[in-house]
């Protein structure tokens, strides 16, 4: 597993699986349930679905066992199999803020290295969130936060192919 890299205003993690771009988008998109843990929801156990539409302005939410659906989030490219970026309208304090001047973006580029997929991920803007931003910063930056969910992505992805 790669360590995150804190720079200024952003979190970048690389990681490389033994999968072709197509599968690593698909999965990272298409399977996002299936690696996101429910425990870093706000549905936790009443969860029922967390996912990103595949589409570009698709939505990023989660839906709870009462049908309440949370959107935390807007794609905002859809390009696959080669990158995705959507907006992060979680906040420090874990509420949601649509407005996108105060919202991070997720960029996540999958590029082809033969019959791998080199996976570029990278958290930025994270000072839109305003008070409490660098510590969100260092928080997704911890061991417990990007880069332990993007190895649960990468895991899945090794054993899609």
């Amino acid at each position: 597993m790669a360590a995150a890299e804190l720079q200024e205003d952003r979190i970048q993690y690389t990681e490389i699986v033994d999968v072709p771009p197509e599968t690593a988008f698909d999965v990272f998109v298409n399977r996002f349930a299936e690696w996101w843990p429910s425990v870093y929801t706000f549905s936790e156990d009443a969860l029922t679905y967390i996912g990103i539409e595949p589409e570009p302005d698709g939505r990023c939410l989660e839906r709870d066992i009462e049908g309440t659906e949370l959107v935390w989030g807007r794609v905002l490219v859809y390009q696959p199999p080669e990158r995705i970026a959507f907006s992060w309208w979680i906040q420090p304090d874990r509420t949601i803020n649509e407005d996108p001047e105060r919202a991070s973006e997720i960029e996540v580029r999958f590029i082809d290295e033969r019959s791998l997929t080199r996976v570029e991920f990278e958290h930025r803007d994270l000072a839109r969130h305003g008070e409490g931003a660098e510590e969100m910063r260092q928080a997704m930056a911890s061991r417990q936060g990007w880069p332990m969910l993007l190895q649960l992505y990468s895991d899945l992805a090794n054993r899609a192919d």
